[in-house]
């Protein structure tokens, strides 16, 4: 007899978390996440310049962003990216001459050795909302690194998201969130 394995899946949610909507202050995750400097060996993130690293919010409802009707209206309802309120989510305030800086949070780092059956496929996935000033949304990037703190230099590019291309995805703040599939099935680690 065989038992098919239950797919596993871990599931980050940020209700009990404090917000942090100051441009002055970084949120300060209490769920094993890692947020702005302290993500960070050094001063500065390299992708394209050395950009001083910040961290990201976490607010509900429309964000205090100068720019009128950018950013959501709410946080994400999961089951098909409409905007649920009162739902909390990380965001950056690129306004005001902050999109110069480097935003950088750090997820917990996951064990997959513990996975039996490696045909499964090992995604990260994540809603994005990025309506803003058309060709001004930032590009986000998504890196891996098993070190406690990285930079450019260390981590592993694993894909590139656009900010042009984001843009043509959303026609107003409150147009849906998207959700995003990373693949991760490249740094798996199975035991025989």
């Amino acid at each position: 007899n065989t038992v098919e394995p239950t797919p596993y899946e871990l599931f980050y949610q940020f209700e009990s978390e404090t917000t942090a909507t100051s441009t002055t202050s970084n949120w300060s995750p209490s769920n094993n996440w890692v947020n702005g400097s302290s993500a960070v060996n050094g001063t500065y993130w390299g992708r394209v310049s050395n950009k001083t690293v910040k961290g990201w919010n976490l607010d509900t409802g429309t964000t205090p962003s100068s720019g009128s009707g950018t950013g959501p209206n709410d946080g994400v309802d999961v089951s098909d990216g409409s905007h649920a309120s009162n739902t909390k989510y990380m965001y950056t305030e690129v306004s005001s001459s902050r999109h110069t800086r480097c935003f950088v949070a750090r997820m917990p780092l996951f064990n997959s050795s513990n996975m039996l059956d490696s045909g499964n496929d090992l995604d990260l996935k994540f809603w994005v909302h990025a309506f803003g000033t058309a060709g001004t949304l930032p590009d986000l990037f998504v890196y891996i690194d098993t070190n406690t703190s990285s930079n450019h230099g260390t981590a592993t590019l694993l894909q590139t998201f656009l900010g042009n291309d984001l843009d043509n995805d959303y026609t107003g703040n409150s147009s849906v969130w998207k959700l995003k599939t990373v693949s991760l099935n490249s740094y798996r680690t199975v035991d025989a």
